[in-house]
């Protein structure tokens, strides 16, 4: 679904990432760990194509509907949760999917606006509008920042099924633990350079 070859990029001459290869299957489980600042949201910027290849090339397959999740929220502070709902889907026009988006986030006060949810609550908000349109490829950015136990195991849940479902994803976060549950393979993120450090073959939840 995702070949990446020799990808380089540099920022202000210093080289963010060096050569990076990637290959992902259909249904394969990919984790990147790595220190803040060494490059893992420029990778996935790059990947959705926000920030512009350098050098290498990334190839996507035809069939790939991507979805991301990234570490900022980008709903108003003054709507409420109900009418981010309604505006995301209404700009996704996949309206059929607001009640389902509602039942997945049914701890959620949907009357309260985003400022007066937590952290926990916003990101997980965002995660679940991420789901409209059934993509088939997720990358997610640090998915659980802020979550609580309750939030987080929701989330985890929800994950589990996409996998079952066989949901490509690429998983950005420090715990590597957590991602070795799911993960077929881990990539760590190092002074430009993605190495890898953990092979699955077979994933267990």
């Amino acid at each position: 679904m995702l070949t990446v070859r020799h990808l380089t990029y540099e920022l202000d001459n210093r080289v963010i990432l060096k050569n990076v290869d990637i290959s992902m299957n259909s249904g394969e489980i990919v984790g990147v760990t790595g220190s803040n600042g060494t490059g893992k949201t420029t990778l996935l910027n790059l990947l959705m194509g926000v920030i512009k290849c350098q050098k290498g090339d990334i190839y996507w397959e035809e069939q790939v509907k991507k979805a991301i999740l990234y570490q900022e929220s980008t709903f108003p502070e003054w709507v409420t949760a109900k009418d981010a709902i309604d505006l995301f889907l209404g700009l996704q026009r996949h309206h059929e999917d607001t009640k389902e988006m509602i039942n997945l986030i049914d701890s959620i006060n949907l009357n309260k606006e985003i400022s007066q949810l937590s952290g926990g609550e916003k990101r997980f908000l965002d995660f679940v509008l991420t789901l409209s349109g059934n993509p088939n490829f997720l990358i997610l950015d640090e998915p659980t920042t802020a979550m609580d136990i309750s939030t987080e195991a929701q989330f985890w849940g929800i994950i589990d099924n996409l996998i079952e479902l066989g949901t490509t994803m690429i998983i950005v976060m420090h715990d590597i633990n957590m991602l070795r549950k799911r993960c077929h393979t881990i990539y760590e993120l190092n002074n430009g350079d993605l190495d890898k450090v953990y092979v699955n073959d077979v994933t267990s939840s």
